[in-house]
């Protein structure tokens, strides 16, 4: 494996050099950075060389991720969050391929990845991140609709993290290269889906706020709701024109009447037919100017309400979201106490069946106990009464053998006697001699063994 590894790093080397390899020299490169990393000893050094191989070398991390245990599979991925190469600009590329690459594979695996990766380009959602990675982003993540297949909602995320990803994806949305307006909405409704909501520094908000601007007015109003923006960019529905159109009207009218008033001879307004024309006009020009002085008044107090409305509405979107995000809250806290209920019934329902199940345990003990001490007493009785039985059986035995003994040995006993009172002879010792013959060999006929070997 270290000869494997040399090989790796010399193919790196090429890559940083030539900053590109073959097809050839990738796929020996892909093939040898899976058997390391399906190798305990050597997965941490086989990722620091993934910021120095070529960017199609991530599919070999999914490759050897998919053979390896359950926790050789957590090292792996922790390694690739806390791997110090993987935080430079060539590891954010690669990681923005890694998530892309693990999506249909794991959810959680390229979750967690993305959360590292846009806490790091963000600062947890609280700057922009650099165009070349946004630009990547959109292409991998977003144009192709990756991003949205993770499940938020199903994952407990805080709020700086849904935050940097949050930043990743409107820095994603900018109209750049026709942006399409349907996968604005649907990332917008993505980042909705989360629990929690994001919080997003004054300056990046700012910025954020300048890319809205433009868009479609609901879409700006579910931003809002998600806090993503502070302020809505309403398009003008008021005619303005209009009420100045009638504003130059009104002073045009006021103008002519003065010329005509400088024009007329002095006495002229003792006339009363001119002095009627004269109170008409001057009623016609006021009434004008007073209609204007409405509709000017009208046309401030109508901006006025908008601006109200607008306030209120921003101000009735937060209730609503905040009360949308306790209702889930609350529901997802019954789910939670429901399932903790199922499994405390669960574990009760356990703890009475395995009560029961010591109680009849120690039945089965005790009586085990009560028959092993009646057996016992009984071992001991009929082992007392088959000592007892054995030895009257010995003495019986023995004192039969006595007595078949003495009547055996008797007659040769009074032979014995009547023998040892003659004088001695050679008959006598010959007498005594077959005498003490008969006798050892009554005793060997009767079970007594003179002879140890016999």
């Amino acid at each position: 494996m270290d000869e494997t590894l040399k090989e790796l790093e010399v193919l790196a080397a090429k890559f940083k050099d030539k900053k590109r390899l073959n097809s050839t020299d990738s796929e020996i490169a892909r093939e040898k950075l899976r058997l390391l990393l399906e190798s305990p000893e050597y997965y941490s050094r086989a990722c620091r060389l993934i910021a120095i191989l070529p960017v199609d070398c991530c599919q070999a991390v999914l490759d050897a991720w998919k053979e390896s245990s359950c926790e050789q599979k957590e090292k792996i991925i922790q390694v690739l969050l806390d791997e110090p190469e993987l935080n430079g600009s060539a590891g954010f590329y690669r990681k923005i391929k890694l998530v892309a690459t693990f999506i249909p594979d794991d959810y959680w695996v390229a979750l967690r990845l993305l959360i590292n990766l846009s806490g790091f380009l963000t600062d947890g959602g609280t700057k922009s991140p650099g165009k070349l990675f946004v630009r990547l982003f959109r292409k991998e993540l977003m144009e192709t609709r990756k991003l949205l297949e993770i499940p938020l909602e199903k994952y407990d995320i805080s709020v700086r993290q849904i935050s940097g990803i949050a930043a990743m994806v409107l820095s994603g949305m900018q109209d750049e290269q026709g942006s399409d307006i349907a996968i604005k909405t649907d990332c917008i409704n993505w980042l909705g889906r989360c629990r929690c909501k994001a919080d997003l520094g004054a300056k990046l908000v700012a910025e954020i706020e300048n890319i809205t601007k433009k868009w479609p007015e609901d879409l700006q109003r579910q931003c809002h709701k998600l806090g993503l923006i502070r302020t809505i960019s309403y398009s003008v529905r008021t005619e303005k024109h209009v009420f100045t159109e009638l504003r130059e009207k009104a002073s045009h009218r006021l103008v002519h009447l003065e010329k005509i008033k400088e024009k007329l001879p002095p006495g002229h307004d003792a006339n009363p037919g001119s002095s009627s024309d004269m109170q008409k006009t001057t009623a016609g020009t006021c009434v004008e100017l007073n209609v204007q002085t409405c509709i000017d008044w009208l046309t401030q107090y109508i901006a006025t309400l908008e601006k109200e409305n607008a306030s209120l509405k921003g101000k009735l979107n937060s209730l609503e979201i905040e009360c949308q995000r306790e209702k889930m809250r609350n529901k997802e806290q019954e789910k939670q106490l429901t399932n903790l209920l199922e499994v405390q019934n669960q574990r009760e329902t356990l703890i009475q069946e395995l009560n029961r199940q010591i109680t009849g345990l120690e039945n089965e003990k005790q009586e085990l106990l009560n028959t092993l001490q009646e057996e016992s007493c009984a071992r001991k009785k009929e082992v007392e009464n088959l000592k007892n039985r054995i030895e009257l059986e010995c003495n019986y035995v023995l004192e039969e053998f006595r007595n078949r003994l003495m009547d055996r040995l008797s007659r040769h006993y009074r032979g014995y006697l009547e023998a040892i009172e003659k004088p001695p002879t050679i008959q006598l010792a010959e007498y005594l001699k077959f005498l003490l013959d008969r006798v050892f060999r009554e005793l060997i006929n009767q079970g007594v063994r003179l002879n140890g070997d016999e």
